[in-house]
Protein backbone atom coordinates (compact mmCIF):
# COMPACT_ATOMS: atom_id res chain seq x y z
CA UNK A 1 0.00 0.00 0.00
CA UNK A 2 1.41 3.12 -0.96
CA UNK A 3 2.27 6.04 1.55
CA UNK A 4 2.11 9.44 0.90
CA UNK A 5 6.07 10.01 1.29
CA UNK A 6 6.67 13.27 -1.06
CA UNK A 7 2.88 14.00 -1.94
CA UNK A 8 -0.20 13.89 -0.72
CA UNK A 9 -1.96 10.78 -2.18
CA UNK A 10 -5.86 10.69 -2.99
CA UNK A 11 -8.25 8.18 -2.88
CA UNK A 12 -11.72 7.90 -2.19
CA UNK A 13 -14.87 5.76 -0.37
CA UNK A 14 -15.80 3.30 -3.36
CA UNK A 15 -19.26 4.20 -5.05
CA UNK A 16 -19.60 7.11 -7.40
CA UNK A 17 -23.02 7.88 -9.13
CA UNK A 18 -24.58 5.48 -11.77
CA UNK A 19 -25.34 7.05 -15.13
CA UNK A 20 -28.95 6.64 -15.80
CA UNK A 21 -28.53 3.38 -18.24
CA UNK A 22 -26.47 1.74 -15.99
CA UNK A 23 -29.14 2.00 -13.11
CA UNK A 24 -31.85 0.96 -15.35
CA UNK A 25 -29.72 -2.29 -15.40
CA UNK A 26 -29.09 -2.58 -12.24
CA UNK A 27 -32.72 -1.90 -11.67
CA UNK A 28 -33.35 -4.87 -13.66
CA UNK A 29 -31.35 -7.24 -11.79
CA UNK A 30 -32.54 -5.98 -8.70
CA UNK A 31 -36.09 -6.74 -9.30
CA UNK A 32 -34.90 -9.99 -11.24
CA UNK A 33 -36.11 -9.03 -14.31
CA UNK A 34 -35.48 -11.91 -17.29
CA UNK A 35 -32.74 -9.46 -19.28
CA UNK A 36 -29.64 -10.57 -21.73
CA UNK A 37 -26.77 -11.09 -19.54
CA UNK A 38 -24.30 -10.36 -22.00
CA UNK A 39 -25.82 -6.82 -22.70
CA UNK A 40 -25.93 -6.04 -18.77
CA UNK A 41 -22.36 -6.99 -18.41
CA UNK A 42 -21.30 -4.93 -21.68
CA UNK A 43 -23.21 -1.85 -20.04
CA UNK A 44 -21.30 -2.71 -16.96
CA UNK A 45 -18.03 -2.89 -18.91
CA UNK A 46 -18.28 0.54 -20.53
CA UNK A 47 -19.47 2.11 -17.16
CA UNK A 48 -16.58 0.81 -15.55
CA UNK A 49 -14.13 1.76 -18.26
CA UNK A 50 -15.83 5.50 -18.07
CA UNK A 51 -15.33 6.09 -14.41
CA UNK A 52 -12.09 4.79 -14.28
CA UNK A 53 -11.12 7.31 -17.09
CA UNK A 54 -13.01 10.21 -15.08
CA UNK A 55 -10.48 9.22 -12.16
CA UNK A 56 -7.26 9.47 -14.11
CA UNK A 57 -8.44 12.61 -15.75
CA UNK A 58 -9.43 13.90 -12.50
CA UNK A 59 -5.61 13.02 -10.88
CA UNK A 60 -7.46 10.53 -8.14
CA UNK A 61 -4.18 8.18 -7.26
CA UNK A 62 -5.98 5.05 -5.86
CA UNK A 63 -8.71 4.22 -8.11
CA UNK A 64 -11.58 1.82 -8.39
CA UNK A 65 -14.49 0.73 -10.31
CA UNK A 66 -17.08 2.85 -8.91
CA UNK A 67 -18.94 0.46 -8.04
CA UNK A 68 -21.00 0.42 -11.05
CA UNK A 69 -21.69 -3.03 -11.41
CA UNK A 70 -23.28 -2.98 -7.92
CA UNK A 71 -26.40 -1.55 -6.54
CA UNK A 72 -25.80 -0.80 -3.19
CA UNK A 73 -22.67 -0.88 -1.30
CA UNK A 74 -23.69 -3.92 0.63
CA UNK A 75 -26.41 -5.75 -0.18
CA UNK A 76 -25.25 -6.48 -3.54
CA UNK A 77 -24.28 -9.82 -1.78
CA UNK A 78 -27.59 -11.21 -1.92
CA UNK A 79 -27.59 -12.08 -5.66
CA UNK A 80 -24.56 -14.39 -5.63
CA UNK A 81 -25.30 -15.49 -2.26
CA UNK A 82 -27.90 -18.27 -1.36
CA UNK A 83 -29.96 -18.38 1.91
CA UNK A 84 -31.52 -15.10 0.69
CA UNK A 85 -34.65 -16.23 -0.71
CA UNK A 86 -36.82 -15.25 1.81
CA UNK A 87 -39.48 -12.65 2.09
CA UNK A 88 -38.45 -9.16 0.92
CA UNK A 89 -38.85 -6.28 3.67
CA UNK A 90 -38.35 -3.23 4.19
CA UNK A 91 -35.71 -2.02 6.88
CA UNK A 92 -36.31 -0.01 9.01
CA UNK A 93 -34.55 0.81 12.87
CA UNK A 94 -36.39 2.39 15.61
CA UNK A 95 -33.52 5.46 15.73
CA UNK A 96 -32.01 7.22 18.73
CA UNK A 97 -32.21 10.44 16.77
CA UNK A 98 -35.51 9.70 15.13
CA UNK A 99 -37.01 9.10 18.91
CA UNK A 100 -34.76 13.08 19.96
CA UNK A 101 -36.43 14.69 16.97
CA UNK A 102 -39.42 13.13 15.76
CA UNK A 103 -40.91 16.27 13.52
CA UNK A 104 -37.75 15.88 11.56
CA UNK A 105 -38.00 12.16 11.51
CA UNK A 106 -41.20 12.61 9.65
CA UNK A 107 -39.87 14.70 6.58
CA UNK A 108 -36.19 14.04 6.25
CA UNK A 109 -35.21 11.82 3.15
CA UNK A 110 -35.63 8.15 3.48
CA UNK A 111 -32.92 7.61 0.26
CA UNK A 112 -32.16 3.48 -0.12
CA UNK A 113 -34.24 2.65 3.42
CA UNK A 114 -37.45 1.95 2.14
CA UNK A 115 -36.26 -0.19 -0.81
CA UNK A 116 -37.00 -4.03 0.81
CA UNK A 117 -34.22 -6.46 0.59
CA UNK A 118 -34.64 -10.27 1.36
CA UNK A 119 -33.86 -11.98 4.54
CA UNK A 120 -32.05 -14.99 5.56
CA UNK A 121 -34.18 -17.48 5.80
CA UNK A 122 -31.77 -20.61 5.08
CA UNK A 123 -27.84 -21.66 5.15
CA UNK A 124 -25.16 -19.02 3.23
CA UNK A 125 -22.83 -20.44 0.80
CA UNK A 126 -21.72 -19.44 -2.62
CA UNK A 127 -24.32 -19.15 -5.54
CA UNK A 128 -22.37 -17.34 -8.02
CA UNK A 129 -18.35 -16.67 -7.29
CA UNK A 130 -18.10 -16.22 -10.72
CA UNK A 131 -19.80 -12.53 -10.21
CA UNK A 132 -16.83 -12.05 -8.24
CA UNK A 133 -14.31 -13.15 -10.99
CA UNK A 134 -16.01 -10.90 -13.47
CA UNK A 135 -16.03 -7.86 -10.68
CA UNK A 136 -12.10 -8.28 -10.82
CA UNK A 137 -11.34 -9.18 -14.70
CA UNK A 138 -14.22 -6.10 -15.41
CA UNK A 139 -12.00 -3.43 -13.34
CA UNK A 140 -8.63 -4.98 -14.67
CA UNK A 141 -9.10 -4.53 -18.00
CA UNK A 142 -10.29 -0.90 -17.41
CA UNK A 143 -7.01 -0.25 -15.71
CA UNK A 144 -4.69 -1.98 -18.07
CA UNK A 145 -3.49 1.40 -20.13
CA UNK A 146 -3.34 3.68 -17.35
CA UNK A 147 -0.73 4.38 -14.84
CA UNK A 148 -2.78 4.38 -11.13
CA UNK A 149 -0.74 5.03 -8.20
CA UNK A 150 -3.00 1.85 -6.89
CA UNK A 151 -6.15 0.47 -7.63
CA UNK A 152 -8.80 -1.08 -5.02
CA UNK A 153 -11.67 -3.06 -4.82
CA UNK A 154 -14.24 -2.83 -2.46
CA UNK A 155 -16.20 -5.57 -0.21
CA UNK A 156 -19.00 -5.91 1.77
CA UNK A 157 -17.76 -6.45 6.56
CA UNK A 158 -20.40 -9.36 7.36
CA UNK A 159 -21.56 -6.62 9.91
CA UNK A 160 -22.71 -4.26 7.49
CA UNK A 161 -23.96 -7.31 5.12
CA UNK A 162 -26.43 -7.99 8.43
CA UNK A 163 -27.19 -4.84 9.23
CA UNK A 164 -28.79 -5.00 5.76
CA UNK A 165 -29.95 -8.19 5.59
CA UNK A 166 -31.95 -9.46 8.40
CA UNK A 167 -31.38 -12.97 9.88
CA UNK A 168 -34.20 -15.26 10.33
CA UNK A 169 -32.37 -18.51 10.07
CA UNK A 170 -29.22 -18.43 12.58
CA UNK A 171 -29.78 -18.85 16.45
CA UNK A 172 -28.49 -15.24 16.89
CA UNK A 173 -26.50 -12.21 16.11
CA UNK A 174 -22.73 -13.73 16.20
CA UNK A 175 -23.66 -16.76 14.28
CA UNK A 176 -25.26 -14.88 11.30
CA UNK A 177 -22.00 -12.90 11.30
CA UNK A 178 -19.41 -16.00 11.23
CA UNK A 179 -21.08 -17.75 8.64
CA UNK A 180 -21.27 -14.91 6.69
CA UNK A 181 -17.51 -14.08 7.04
CA UNK A 182 -16.89 -17.47 6.37
CA UNK A 183 -18.04 -17.07 2.42
CA UNK A 184 -17.47 -13.80 2.17
CA UNK A 185 -13.66 -14.84 3.10
CA UNK A 186 -13.41 -16.14 -0.64
CA UNK A 187 -13.96 -13.07 -1.61
CA UNK A 188 -11.60 -10.78 -0.07
CA UNK A 189 -8.69 -13.39 -0.79
CA UNK A 190 -9.78 -13.59 -4.51
CA UNK A 191 -9.20 -9.56 -4.29
CA UNK A 192 -6.03 -9.58 -2.82
CA UNK A 193 -4.65 -12.41 -4.91
CA UNK A 194 -5.75 -11.06 -7.84
CA UNK A 195 -3.54 -7.49 -7.34
CA UNK A 196 -5.50 -5.48 -6.00
CA UNK A 197 -5.80 -3.07 -3.15
CA UNK A 198 -9.02 -5.18 -0.70
CA UNK A 199 -11.16 -2.26 1.05
CA UNK A 200 -13.44 -4.08 3.28
CA UNK A 201 -16.51 -1.89 4.21
CA UNK A 202 -17.26 -1.64 7.84
CA UNK A 203 -20.02 1.01 8.38
CA UNK A 204 -21.53 -0.83 11.05
CA UNK A 205 -18.51 -0.22 13.57
CA UNK A 206 -20.09 3.28 13.62
CA UNK A 207 -23.05 3.96 11.73
CA UNK A 208 -25.15 0.95 13.56
CA UNK A 209 -24.95 2.71 17.18
CA UNK A 210 -28.27 4.60 16.92
CA UNK A 211 -30.31 2.46 14.78
CA UNK A 212 -30.02 -1.60 14.64
CA UNK A 213 -27.78 -1.38 18.12
CA UNK A 214 -30.01 1.43 19.35
CA UNK A 215 -31.62 -0.99 22.59
CA UNK A 216 -28.01 -1.19 24.17
CA UNK A 217 -25.14 1.42 25.97
CA UNK A 218 -22.66 2.56 24.33
CA UNK A 219 -20.45 0.33 26.06
CA UNK A 220 -22.65 -2.84 25.36
CA UNK A 221 -21.99 -1.56 21.34
CA UNK A 222 -18.77 -1.26 21.86
CA UNK A 223 -18.30 -5.09 22.81
CA UNK A 224 -20.22 -5.46 19.12
CA UNK A 225 -17.74 -3.87 17.89
CA UNK A 226 -15.25 -5.83 19.10
CA UNK A 227 -16.92 -9.20 17.83
CA UNK A 228 -16.96 -7.84 14.65
CA UNK A 229 -13.32 -7.04 14.25
CA UNK A 230 -12.51 -10.62 16.06
CA UNK A 231 -14.22 -12.46 13.19
CA UNK A 232 -13.18 -9.90 10.61
CA UNK A 233 -9.55 -10.90 11.77
CA UNK A 234 -10.13 -14.09 11.75
CA UNK A 235 -11.20 -14.44 7.81
CA UNK A 236 -8.38 -11.88 7.19
CA UNK A 237 -5.63 -14.23 8.53
CA UNK A 238 -2.50 -15.15 6.48
CA UNK A 239 -3.33 -12.09 3.77
CA UNK A 240 -0.69 -9.58 3.56
CA UNK A 241 -1.85 -6.75 5.89
CA UNK A 242 0.07 -3.89 3.41
CA UNK A 243 -2.41 -4.71 0.94
CA UNK A 244 -5.99 -4.03 2.43
CA UNK A 245 -7.99 -1.12 4.12
CA UNK A 246 -11.12 -1.20 6.21
CA UNK A 247 -13.39 1.92 5.60
CA UNK A 248 -15.58 2.85 8.62
CA UNK A 249 -18.29 5.77 8.98
CA UNK A 250 -21.23 6.80 10.75
CA UNK A 251 -23.32 6.97 7.72
CA UNK A 252 -23.60 9.61 5.29
CA UNK A 253 -27.25 9.62 5.35
CA UNK A 254 -29.27 12.98 7.02
CA UNK A 255 -29.37 12.48 10.38
CA UNK A 256 -29.13 14.32 13.60
CA UNK A 257 -25.68 11.91 13.95
CA UNK A 258 -25.82 13.44 18.31
CA UNK A 259 -25.91 9.66 19.08
CA UNK A 260 -22.82 9.28 17.16
CA UNK A 261 -19.43 7.29 19.19
CA UNK A 262 -16.16 9.39 18.84
CA UNK A 263 -13.33 7.79 17.00
CA UNK A 264 -11.69 8.10 20.01
CA UNK A 265 -13.93 5.22 21.82
CA UNK A 266 -13.64 3.29 18.70
CA UNK A 267 -10.00 3.19 18.04
CA UNK A 268 -8.60 1.44 20.58
CA UNK A 269 -11.31 -1.80 18.87
CA UNK A 270 -10.56 -0.31 15.40
CA UNK A 271 -6.92 -0.27 15.65
CA UNK A 272 -6.65 -4.13 16.07
CA UNK A 273 -7.82 -5.13 12.79
CA UNK A 274 -5.80 -6.39 10.50
CA UNK A 275 -5.94 -4.30 7.78
CA UNK A 276 -3.06 -1.84 7.65
CA UNK A 277 -5.44 0.86 6.24
CA UNK A 278 -8.30 3.32 7.90
CA UNK A 279 -10.43 5.10 6.04
CA UNK A 280 -13.02 7.34 8.05
CA UNK A 281 -14.47 10.70 7.95
CA UNK A 282 -12.91 13.80 8.40
CA UNK A 283 -14.49 16.69 6.74
CA UNK A 284 -18.79 15.49 8.35
CA UNK A 285 -18.82 18.39 11.05
CA UNK A 286 -19.53 15.96 13.85
CA UNK A 287 -15.76 14.76 13.31
CA UNK A 288 -13.83 16.95 11.33
CA UNK A 289 -11.69 17.43 14.46
CA UNK A 290 -10.89 13.69 14.69
CA UNK A 291 -8.21 14.12 12.47
CA UNK A 292 -6.01 14.87 14.99
CA UNK A 293 -5.50 11.28 16.12
CA UNK A 294 -3.49 10.50 13.22
CA UNK A 295 -0.01 11.63 13.52
CA UNK A 296 1.28 10.47 9.95
CA UNK A 297 0.81 8.38 6.77
CA UNK A 298 -2.32 9.91 5.98
CA UNK A 299 -3.83 10.14 2.18
CA UNK A 300 -6.92 12.16 0.93
CA UNK A 301 -10.12 10.55 0.52
CA UNK A 302 -14.18 11.28 0.74
CA UNK A 303 -16.13 10.24 4.12
CA UNK A 304 -18.95 8.29 2.16
CA UNK A 305 -19.47 6.93 -0.98
CA UNK A 306 -21.61 9.13 -3.88
CA UNK A 307 -23.75 6.33 -4.90
CA UNK A 308 -23.70 4.12 -2.15
CA UNK A 309 -26.93 2.74 -3.58
CA UNK A 310 -27.60 3.41 -7.56
CA UNK A 311 -30.81 5.19 -6.38
CA UNK A 312 -31.98 7.50 -3.32
CA UNK A 313 -28.89 9.39 -3.44
CA UNK A 314 -29.24 13.39 -4.01
CA UNK A 315 -25.35 13.88 -4.73
CA UNK A 316 -25.51 15.00 -8.63
CA UNK A 317 -22.84 13.20 -10.89
CA UNK A 318 -21.45 16.76 -11.89
CA UNK A 319 -21.09 17.69 -8.76
CA UNK A 320 -19.44 14.64 -7.23
CA UNK A 321 -16.75 14.56 -9.63
CA UNK A 322 -16.48 18.72 -9.01
CA UNK A 323 -15.96 17.61 -5.31
CA UNK A 324 -13.08 15.05 -6.27
CA UNK A 325 -11.50 17.77 -8.64
CA UNK A 326 -11.34 19.48 -5.65
CA UNK A 327 -9.95 17.58 -3.27
CA UNK A 328 -6.99 16.65 -5.42
CA UNK A 329 -6.26 20.06 -5.55
CA UNK A 330 -6.52 20.43 -2.06
CA UNK A 331 -4.15 17.60 -1.62
CA UNK A 332 -2.00 19.50 -4.39
CA UNK A 333 -1.79 23.11 -2.57
CA UNK A 334 -0.99 21.40 0.75
CA UNK A 335 1.56 18.66 -1.06
CA UNK A 336 3.75 22.07 -2.22
CA UNK A 337 3.63 23.89 1.15
CA UNK A 338 4.57 20.72 3.23
CA UNK A 339 7.13 18.93 0.58
CA UNK A 340 9.77 21.66 0.89
CA UNK A 341 13.17 22.26 1.04
CA UNK A 342 14.76 20.19 3.70
CA UNK A 343 14.84 21.72 7.14
CA UNK A 344 18.18 22.07 9.08
CA UNK A 345 18.48 18.35 10.03
CA UNK A 346 18.15 17.30 6.41
CA UNK A 347 14.49 16.20 7.28
CA UNK A 348 11.59 17.26 4.83
CA UNK A 349 8.61 19.45 5.99
CA UNK A 350 5.73 16.67 4.78
CA UNK A 351 7.60 14.06 7.34
CA UNK A 352 7.10 16.22 10.06
CA UNK A 353 3.45 17.70 9.51
CA UNK A 354 1.41 15.52 7.26
CA UNK A 355 -1.27 15.52 10.11
CA UNK A 356 -1.44 19.09 8.92
CA UNK A 357 -1.57 18.63 5.60
CA UNK A 358 -4.65 16.38 5.79
CA UNK A 359 -6.40 18.98 7.73
CA UNK A 360 -5.38 21.66 4.96
CA UNK A 361 -6.52 19.51 2.33
CA UNK A 362 -9.79 18.47 4.01
CA UNK A 363 -10.67 22.37 4.53
CA UNK A 364 -9.96 22.88 1.27
CA UNK A 365 -12.55 20.18 -0.06
CA UNK A 366 -14.75 21.65 2.25
CA UNK A 367 -14.84 25.03 1.40
CA UNK A 368 -14.64 24.75 -2.01
CA UNK A 369 -17.85 22.05 -2.23
CA UNK A 370 -20.22 24.79 -1.85
CA UNK A 371 -18.77 27.22 -4.17
CA UNK A 372 -18.75 24.46 -7.04
CA UNK A 373 -22.13 24.00 -6.29
CA UNK A 374 -23.49 27.06 -6.47
CA UNK A 375 -21.03 27.56 -10.20
CA UNK A 376 -22.80 24.18 -11.65
CA UNK A 377 -26.56 25.32 -10.50
CA UNK A 378 -26.08 29.09 -11.61
CA UNK A 379 -23.09 29.11 -14.42
CA UNK A 380 -21.82 31.03 -12.51
CA UNK A 381 -17.89 31.67 -12.51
Amino acid sequence: MRRSESRILTTHTGSVPRSPAQQDVLLAREERREGDQDTMDSSTREAVAEVVKMQIDTGIDVINDGEQGRSQYATYVKERLSGFEGEWKVRVWDRLDDRDFPEYAEVRPKGSQLMPQPVCTGPIAWADFGAVHKDIETLKAATADYQAEEIFMTSASPGVIASFLRNEYYPDHESYIVALANVMKDEYKAIVDAGLILQIDCPDLAMTRPSQWAHLTTEAFLHIVELHVSIINEVLAGLPEDRMRLHLCWGNTEYAHNHDVPIKELLPIVLKARPMGRSFEGANPRHAHEYKVWRENVIAGTDCGFGTSAWGRRADTRIAWAKLASMVEGARLASQELWQPNDARGLPNGAKVVSLAFKRAVCWYELNRWRIATKLATGGD
